[in-house]
Formats: structure tokens, C-alpha cells, sequence
């Protein structure tokens, strides 16, 4: 069922319900983190912009999500111009719990 939608004085039919509105936004968002981490950027960039074009029209309670979305999404912006000029972080987490002196001081440069 369609249902009219009143905005700036013109009516606009919705084909969705506002849980199916919802339920793609949400599942576009999550299937793009998951690509994400897969490294597949490109699709993840598709989906996490379809995800935040879907946003405006879900219910306030998937909105109330627009900044961890935007987030997400710039994270993958960032990625995609990272992998563009063949630049990337390859940093490594020491399992001491901390870098060791050497370490810090040429990661910043203080040689």
C-alpha cells in the first residue's frame, strides 16, 4: 500500500512503509561496514551513500543514527583517497601494550 505524503505543498506517494524505509537504510548501512571490512570500498561506498540518502525519510528512530552513519561514511571517503594515491597506513598494535621508545621516536620522527 502507497501512502501520500504532504511536502512543500506537493503530495508525493511513498511506495514503502516507514519500517521498510527503515529496514533498508539499516541494512544497506550494516551490509556496507561489513564490505567495508572487507575491503571492498567501492561497494561499501555505494551502500553507506544509500544509506544516508534513505535517512531523511526513515523514523526518527534510525535517524537519531546520522552521526555515526556520516561517520562511517567519511571513514570510507577517507580510505578510497588513501587507496587513490597509493598511500595507506600499515601500522602494527605492539602486543606489549605500548610502542617502546625506539619505536615512538621514529614513528614521529625525533631520531
Amino acid at each position: 500500500p502507497s501512502v501520500k505524503i504532504k511536502k512543500n505543498k506537493k503530495f508525493f506517494i511513498q511506495w514503502y512503509e516507514l519500517d521498510e524505509i527503515d529496514w533498508f537504510a539499516v541494512e544497506a548501512f550494516n551490509r556496507g561496514i561489513n564490505l567495508s571490512f572487507l575491503g571492498d570500498i567501492s561497494n561499501a561506498e555505494n551502500l553507506l551513500t544509500v544509506s544516508l540518502n534513505l535517512l531523511p525519510s526513515c523514523s526518527q528512530e534510525v535517524q537519531c543514527y546520522r552521526q555515526d552513519m556520516t561517520i562511517a561514511y567519511s571513514g570510507i571517503m577517507e580510505r578510497k583517497s588513501l587507496a587513490a594515491t597509493g598511500s595507506s597506513f600499515r601500522g602494527t598494535v605492539p602486543s606489549s601494550g605500548g610502542p617502546s621508545s625506539a619505536s615512538f621516536s621514529s614513528l614521529f620522527g625525533c631520531d
